[in-house]
């Protein structure tokens, strides 16, 4: 971790395309500490598969070949459930999904996260059998995530409507090289919400 955190605010120009915002460009993703995972399943049965971003930077592109996903709760809060081919899950977010089990187990389906903005992706399997097709997808995911702000809170509960108050609070980086934003005028403390 040292490392990482050295690597983060050295100020070296990373990978990215804009040199103002140099974030360092990872090498590999991960799901579960692997980048290719085998999670098995039995036909016909139910599955809670709860995932939470711990990306600092990307947010990832999840899907299950030949498994729609259930959307039950995101980041804790139970919606209503509304069926996705993909999601989209940014870094810190938290996703409850059910996939139900194929018929029949006459082979085996991939797992994709694809790591947004990059050709990074772990993979996995959802192994019903021990037959050989279909391990792994050729190359990412074809779906288009779920738009999120269309979920609809489970207890019917009202955005908060209408805003009443804006606040801005304009931010530059300090130098060239700098990751982290200083606000240009007040303080947080000054503020009343």
């Amino acid at each position: 971790m040292p490392q990482l955190i050295t690597e983060y605010f050295d100020g070296d120009i990373g990978e990215g395309d804009d040199p103002f915002n140099p974030m360092p460009m990872p090498s590999s993703t991960l799901i579960n500490d692997t980048t290719s995972i085998t999670i098995n399943i039995q036909p016909n049965k139910k599955y809670l598969i709860r995932m939470v971003s711990v990306a600092a930077y990307f947010s990832h592109r999840v899907s299950f070949e030949g498994h729609d996903m259930t959307i039950v709760a995101v980041d804790g809060q139970l919606v209503k459930p509304t069926t996705a081919g993909a999601i989209s899950i940014a870094s810190g977010q938290r996703y409850d999904v059910l996939i139900t089990g194929m018929p029949k187990s006459i082979r085996n389906y991939a797992i994709t996260s694809v790591m947004e903005g990059t050709t990074l992706q772990a993979k996995g399997i959802l192994k019903y059998c021990d037959c050989s097709s279909n391990q792994f997808p050729l190359n990412g995911i074809t779906k288009t995530p779920i738009d999120d702000t269309m979920l609809e809170n489970a207890h019917g509960l009202e955005l908060l409507n209408p805003v009443t108050r804006s606040i801005t609070l304009p931010v530059c980086y300090t130098r060239e090289t700098d990751r982290r934003y200083v606000a240009l005028s007040g303080t947080l403390s000054q503020f009343s919400f």
